[in-house]
This record gives structure tokens, C-alpha cells and sequence, in this order.
């Protein structure tokens, strides 16, 4: 009796081992699998997105204009392209502080870096640029150039 006791047991627990492996083995493959497919989806999501600095998102004009008959402007650069900046417009000093909820405009140049604060004295429109946002928006703003001081 206790012999029978200790063979079922035995066998018990080699079953149990059994059905832990495989599940284990089902669970890895099962998670390579869907691992893959999620891979493939965002690199295809990837590719369909174009990219920011693609040639028709640039407009320039023949002749620029004064941007909103200024002679002086500041912006605060937010986002750092290879070859450019998104940048806001400074709006209002509230007590102390500055803020730049303005206009959003592109400035050329590679020497911009996030959170700058740029003055831009005798500042042009001389095109404009096109971009799409991270919600989905499609969005224009102008190229604004000029003398830059910082």
C-alpha cells in the first residue's frame, strides 16, 4: 500500500512537470511570435510616416517679408532638427517670468539647441514649412530669418 502510495505520487509530479514544460515552451513561442509580429507592424507604421525634413515640406518665396511689422522678436527653440528649429514667440512677462506661447516658426541653422532663447532683430518671412505632429495634425509655419543675437 505505501509502495503504490509513492509510485502514484512519482508519477503525480512527473505528469505536473511535464504539462510546466510544456506550457513554458508554449508561452515562449507564443511570446517570440507575438513579439514578432508588433516588431513588423511598428516598422511598417514607421515607414508609411514621412519624415520631417522631406523637400515639399519647404516653401520659400521669391522675396521675404517682414514678420508682423517687427523690428525685434524672441523665441524659445523646442524641438532641434539636423538643419533647423521649431521655435514659439514670446507672448507676456507674467511678474518675473517670460513666456513663449506666441507664434511657432522655423529658424534655420545648426547652432540652435532646446529651450534657447533667440532675439531676432529685422526678422523676414521667407517661406514657410509644413509638418505633421505627434497627434496627427497637420500643421504650417513660417520660415522666419534675420539677424539672430542671443
Amino acid at each position: 500500500m505505501l509502495l503504490e502510495k509513492v509510485i502514484c505520487r512519482n508519477f503525480e509530479t512527473k505528469e505536473l512537470k511535464n504539462m510546466d514544460k510544456k506550457s513554458f515552451i508554449f508561452g515562449v513561442i507564443c511570446g517570440i511570435s507575438l513579439t514578432i509580429v508588433i516588431l513588423v507592424f511598428v516598422s511598417f507604421c514607421q515607414q508609411r510616416r514621412r519624415s520631417v525634413t522631406d523637400e515639399d515640406s519647404f516653401k520659400k518665396f521669391d522675396v521675404g517679408t517682414i514678420y508682423e511689422n517687427k523690428t525685434k522678436t524672441s523665441f524659445k527653440v523646442f524641438q532641434v532638427f539636423e538643419n533647423f528649429s521649431l521655435a514659439n514667440e514670446f507672448s507676456e512677462y507674467i511678474g518675473d517670468n517670460a513666456y513663449y506661447d506666441g507664434n511657432t516658426v522655423l529658424l534655420y541653422g545648426t547652432s540652435f539647441y532646446n529651450d534657447q532663447v533667440v532675439v531676432i532683430e529685422s526678422p523676414k518671412v521667407v517661406g514657410t514649412f509644413s509638418y505633421e505632429t505627434k497627434g496627427g495634425r497637420r500643421l504650417t509655419v513660417p520660415i522666419v530669418e534675420g539677424e539672430i543675437s542671443n
